[in-house]
């Protein structure tokens, strides 16, 4: 079956590219997903991705032994019926001011040895921020419907 080549699918807006960044150098890119909970969304990845350090040997990934200190990431954000990426990116700082602690949420019993992490989003943009959450339930209703 040949579907319509301008329809797109819903989970197909989720992912996006993230960019590692020492203050403005450019480290590594990654993927990540955002995710609403309790009205607050959070940008899902793992946790080498934000720290920069290998999951298990907990080395720097980096060949310079660089680790990022901020994010830049590309979501979809929905503005009425349409929704497009943001081009420019957001910065998503990593660390506090003082850069003596991470600003991201770690697995509460396990820490690091779970390769996830999460670090809540300011909404800094006139759309809505395209999370799995809505995607996920707009799936389910077309499937029931």
């Amino acid at each position: 079956m040949i579907k319509d080549p301008l329809t797109v699918d819903l989970i197909s807006t989720i992912p996006f590219i993230i960019q590692t960044r020492f203050n403005d150098t450019y480290l590594s890119h990654a993927t990540g997903f955002i995710y609403k909970s309790k009205d607050k969304n959070y940008l899902i990845t793992n946790w080498h991705v934000m720290s920069g350090r290998h999951a298990q040997t907990k080395q720097p990934l980096h060949e310079h032994l660089a680790t990022p200190n901020n994010l830049t990431i590309y979501p979809s954000i929905r503005e009425g019926k349409f929704c497009q990426r943001i081009s420019s990116g957001i910065r998503i700082d990593l660390f506090n001011e003082e850069r003596d602690s991470f600003l991201w949420l770690e697995h509460p019993e396990f820490s690091n040895e779970i390769d996830v992490a999460a670090i809540e989003l300011e909404n800094t943009h006139s759309g809505v921020l395209v999370n799995i959450n809505q995607v996920l339930i707009t799936i389910s209703i077309m499937k029931h419907t």
